[in-house]
């Protein structure tokens, strides 16, 4: 008997927690998910993207996201400002896989990152295109390179004034193929317009 009225307590201070701090009870599922040693790599996938970006100039630590499929449904985000510190598992949240372009971009191919590298924003401002043909191993390794529309599969999606989402099936490999794209994006800022 005791047991059982002990248990209903639990867990009905547990719904009102719920109820009261909904945010706060989510924060401490999510913190205690991706702390768990089954999302370990998810974890690292996500912290060693986030130190390449940055130590590439690709992003920045403070305006740069990374995002990780978990489920169809479901992906793994980083949270605002959490790129500044060491990733662990208080640094994710997951959101629905239609949350955005980033989220939708992840959810279809596997990860995605968001970005301001500084070759590709100019391009965009400019309102020219990256010059594939420069470099048949570079564009390759980029995949296709869109202008003002979202990103399926894998490649690089470019928001003119607001950023760079670029999408692979990890989320290194989104780096890679954002570092890629970067690296186009330079040769066609030094070409002569065409």
């Amino acid at each position: 008997m005791t047991t059982r009225f002990i248990d209903r307590a639990i867990r009905s201070s547990v719904a009102r927690a719920q109820r009261m701090q909904p945010g706060r009870v989510r924060r401490v599922a999510e913190e205690t998910l991706y702390s768990s040693p089954a999302q370990r790599p998810l974890v690292e996938d996500v912290r060693s993207a986030r130190d390449y970006l940055v130590s590439t100039g690709l992003g920045t630590a403070a305006a740069s996201t990374v995002a990780v499929r978990r489920t169809d449904r479901t992906v793994a985000v980083t949270r605002e400002g959490s790129m500044a510190a060491e990733i662990d598992g208080r640094s994710l949240e997951t959101v629905s896989a239609d949350a955005g372009p980033l989220a939708r971009a992840a959810a279809a191919v596997g990860a995605a990152v968001w970005a301001h590298p500084p070759a590709l924003m100019a391009l965009a401002a400019a309102d020219r295109r990256v010059d594939e043909s420069v470099s048949r191993d570079l564009a390759e390794c980029c995949g296709r390179i869109v202008f003002g529309a979202e990103v399926t599969e894998p490649g690089v999606g470019v928001v003119a004034g607001e950023g760079v989402v670029a999408a692979g099936s990890t989320a290194i490999d989104a780096v890679a193929r954002l570092e890629a794209a970067e690296r186009l994006a330079t040769i066609t800022l030094h070409l002569p317009d065409r």
